[in-house]
């Protein structure tokens, strides 16, 4: 579903209002996959005025995969209201910003997480790229050492290669399909198989064949 076809300011005839209440009607959603968004279902043009759907409206949410996501401070005291969140994939996830030291994921996420779930809340969090787009998290290896000790907020790096085939060979933007193409190619097929939430967890990368002509 194309959610970012109807802009909040080109909604003349009301539709994303009624879109968003359709999917805040899904309480009872437990694994989601949004393959090319990060579900956005604002339907006014106050865009900080209102919580994300699938933190405040899916209370028994175990798992979900978003497209390109702003991953900030926020989104973490969004995310800390999910007594049963599991894991979490952030597909080629922003902003830019992600890589200075202040990008402090597991420092934001306990500062939010209410006292008696700390000892606890276990979460994995995926992050998903190609080669080369995400974050560098070693700076972050002795603070969180210290900040989370049983490493009850498991962060780790997931790749999706390039087809090794001569086309693929030099920089991204000779490639027949971007690396953006690649990641939701590979995440419909996983998501279409089941096997999505097993792979990231068990893998660090995957080599993805030609996939030829994308629809």
């Amino acid at each position: 579903m194309p959610l970012r076809s109807l802009h909040p300011s080109s909604d003349d005839q009301g539709i994303r209002p009624i879109l968003r209440r359709g999917f805040e009607a899904l309480v009872n959603l437990e694994e989601v996959v949004s393959v090319r968004d990060d579900l956005y279902l604002d339907a006014t043009l106050a865009s900080n005025m209102e919580e994300h759907v699938w933190t405040t409206y899916w209370p028994k949410l175990r798992r979900i995969s978003l497209y390109n996501p702003d991953v900030d401070e926020a989104l973490w005291a969004s995310m800390a209201q999910l007594r049963d969140l599991e894991l979490v994939i952030f597909s080629r996830a922003g902003p830019s910003y992600y890589q200075t030291p202040e990008w402090n994921i597991k420092q934001h996420w306990f500062e939010y997480l209410p006292d008696n779930q700390r000892k606890s809340q276990r979460l994995s969090v995926v992050f998903l790229g190609c080669a080369g787009e995400n974050p560098d998290l070693r700076m972050f290896a002795a603070s969180w050492k210290r900040l989370d000790p049983k490493n009850r907020l498991k962060i780790r790096n997931f790749t999706v290669q390039a087809p090794l085939v001569e086309a693929y060979n030099g920089d991204a933007w000779t490639w027949p399909h971007p690396p953006a193409d690649l990641c939701q190619h590979w995440m419909t097929e996983k998501a279409l198989d089941g096997t999505l939430w097993d792979d990231v967890q068990n893998k660090h990368e995957v080599w993805l064949r030609d996939p030829g002509t994308l629809r």
